[in-house]
């Protein structure tokens, strides 16, 4: 009697125990096909949002962002500003600028600072597309270098600006992008990479160079000056966020 007792129960355990795992198995498929349409329905709402870049084109006229361009030629950590036309759709004209500053703290008043700045007026196309686009246009560049004491110590004259030391070039940019537009207006864009490049230059400094005593720094100077005229400019992952309107 026992022994059919407990063959009883483990049949009712094995077939509890069955009905329990099939329950469980098919309580973590539901789960599992829960979190996918969870994440299916996110990532439709956030296609959504953004497919809509270029009505919200057909129906602005301007535009405006603030700029930072964390790599880029000469000095790096670009800040700056756009102000933009919607001609089309599928094409805008843009005015740029970016600039970026690099000076020492305590010891500036030895070795001096570096001013990088560029003006741009840029066309985007963006070929039908929402968000992808093609931008160039023209540059000019202006390229500042304020001699610090430590040279300065070579140079006799008193001369104004004898300090400063000053490039500008005129040339073309072109490079390509992803921009953005939400339904509330806002833009979030990003230039992957992009490439300006001086070709003439307008203007050249150098008189720290020509009065300097010393042929060493003399040398170095107007080389450096003759590299920053023709250097190009390459940016990457300048991130723009603004407001379309």
């Amino acid at each position: 009697m026992m022994i059919k007792a407990l063959f009883s129960f483990l049949v009712i355990f094995s077939f509890a125990y069955e009905v329990s795992a099939e329950e469980a198995k098919t309580t973590t498929q539901e789960k599992v096909e829960a979190v996918k349409d969870a994440v299916k329905d996110t990532v439709h709402e956030a296609q959504k949002a953004l497919s809509h870049s270029r009505q919200i084109r057909q129906t602005s006229k301007y535009f405006g962002t603030l700029n930072f361009a964390p790599v880029d030629l000469i000095l790096p950590s670009k800040f700056g500003l756009t102000a933009g036309y919607v001609e089309t759709p599928d094409q805008t004209w843009e005015f740029e600028y970016l600039k970026s500053s690099v000076s020492v703290p305590f010891v500036v008043d030895d070795l001096g600072s570096m001013t990088d700045e560029r003006f741009s007026i840029i066309k985007r196309d963006y070929f039908g597309t929402e968000t992808f686009n093609l931008n160039y246009g023209l540059s000019y560049y202006r390229f500042k270098v304020h001699v610090g004491n430590k040279y300065l110590a070579s140079v006799s004259s008193n001369a104004p600006d004898v300090d400063l030391m000053q490039i500008d070039s005129l040339g073309f940019n072109v490079g390509i992008g992803n921009r953005w537009i939400f339904s509330n207006r806002w833009i979030v864009g990003m230039d992957w990479a992009s490439w300006s490049q001086p070709v003439v230059t307008t203007r050249y400094n150098d008189k720290y160079a020509d009065l300097t005593n010393n042929p060493d720094d003399k040398d170095k100077a107007k080389k450096f000056l003759k590299l920053i005229s023709w250097v190009p400019r390459i940016t990457l992952l300048k991130l723009q966020i603004g407001y379309s309107f």
